[in-house]
């Protein structure tokens, strides 16, 4: 095989990877940018290597930045930056990993604010899940036992919840927020199983 052929080769399948780890990424959005910042890294690093970013590469990044923002664009893209990757990509970090007092204010905030759902138990666990990586990220250090009180206080007075939270207080280990997150998946499951029951018995009826 001559060496023309095995790197139009290389180049096709080089091609294909690219193109897979595009279409893996997703558009950036206030509850998934660990994820995201992850696979774009990974795509920098395939385009780049451990070298400096030629211009080519350069504007290939920016391309793929730009294209994975849009509702978050105007947010971190001004005329200023417009034109350079790296500063765009430290103008994300900023706005979504920020260590400044502010930031973390703000994403406290959204934590202490998020309102428990007893219709929607699973779309709660998925957003509590994302805002506990959300202040790891900006760096926001509280106990576990700390933060899973606080996410037990947000259970409304039902009997149900009630007792999970008895139980999680009292299960004789250390309480942290996936102990929390693990009782809660239990009650989805068991109120998307008595909703199947239910279902199953109007049909007979």
């Amino acid at each position: 095989m001559s060496k023309t052929t095995e790197s139009s080769q290389m180049d096709r399948t080089n091609s294909v990877i690219f193109e897979t780890l595009i279409k893996a990424t997703l558009l950036l959005t206030d509850n998934n940018f660990s994820m995201w910042k992850s696979k774009i890294l990974t795509i920098f690093e395939y385009l780049s290597g451990e070298g400096e970013l030629s211009t080519e590469i350069e504007l290939v990044l920016r391309m793929l930045l730009l294209a994975k923002l849009e509702k978050v664009h105007d947010r971190v893209v001004n005329p200023s930056n417009e034109e350079d990757t790296l500063i765009i990509w430290q103008a994300i970090i900023n706005e979504f990993a920020s260590s400044e007092a502010a930031n973390q204010e703000r994403i406290w905030n959204e934590f202490s604010n998020m309102p428990f759902n007893d219709t929607e138990v699973l779309g709660f666990i998925t957003r509590l899940r994302s805002m506990l990586i959300k202040m790891h990220e900006v760096g926001i250090v509280i106990p576990p036992n700390i933060l899973s009180y606080e996410i037990l206080n947000k259970f409304p007075p039902t009997t149900e919840l009630t007792t999970i939270a008895t139980t999680i207080q009292h299960c004789g280990s250390a309480i942290t927020p996936t102990h929390v997150l693990y009782h809660l998946k239990l009650y989805a499951d068991n109120l998307a199983s008595t909703a199947k029951v239910a279902k199953s018995q109007v049909r007979i009826h």
